[in-house]
C-alpha cells in the first residue's frame, strides 16, 4: 500500500472507531463541502484541538484561569452572559457550567500545557507478553 506524503514530509494515519450514525453524519457533510471524509476529519480534528489548546492554556494560566473559573462559579455572571446570548439559562445549566469550568481548571493545573510548543513525551504502546 502507497503511503500518502502530507505537505510537512511525513505521513500520518490514526484508526479510529466511530458509530455508524457518525459515519453517515461525516459521510453527509463531507458531500456538503466537496470534501473526502478523510480531509473533513483532519479539518474538524485540527480545528477542534486548536480550540481545545486555546481553553487549556488561558485556563492554565496563573492568573487567568482562576479569574474565569471565579466568574463562571457566580450565577450573576453567567445569567448575564446568558442575557447577552439571548439565552436563559436553567439552574441546571448553570450548575453544571460550573461543574465544567471548575473541572477544566483542575485538569489544566495538574496537567499544564508544553509552553515552549514540544510536546509531551508519547505514551509507550502497551504490547502483547
Amino acid at each position: 500500500m502507497a503511503k500518502r506524503v502530507l505537505k510537512s514530509g511525513k505521513a500520518a494515519y490514526m484508526n479510529v472507531y466511530i458509530t455508524a450514525d457518525l459515519k453517515e453524519r461525516l459521510e453527509k457533510l463531507a458531500r456538503f463541502e466537496e470534501l473526502s471524509v478523510s480531509r473533513l476529519v483532519g479539518k474538524l480534528l485540527r480545528d477542534s484541538v486548536e480550540q481545545e489548546e486555546l481553553v487549556v492554556k488561558a485556563m492554565s494560566d496563573p492568573v487567568l484561569g482562576p479569574a474565569m473559573a471565579s466568574a463562571f462559579a457566580r450565577p450573576e455572571v453567567l445569567r448575564a452572559l446568558g442575557s447577552v446570548l439571548r439565552e436563559d439559562l436553567s439552574d441546571d445549566q448553570l450548575r453544571l457550567f460550573s461543574a465544567v469550568t471548575h473541572g477544566v481548571v483542575a485538569a489544566a493545573a495538574a496537567n499544564p500545557p508544553a509552553v515552549s510548543g514540544t510536546p509531551p513525551p508519547a505514551r509507550k504502546k502497551k504490547g502483547k507478553r
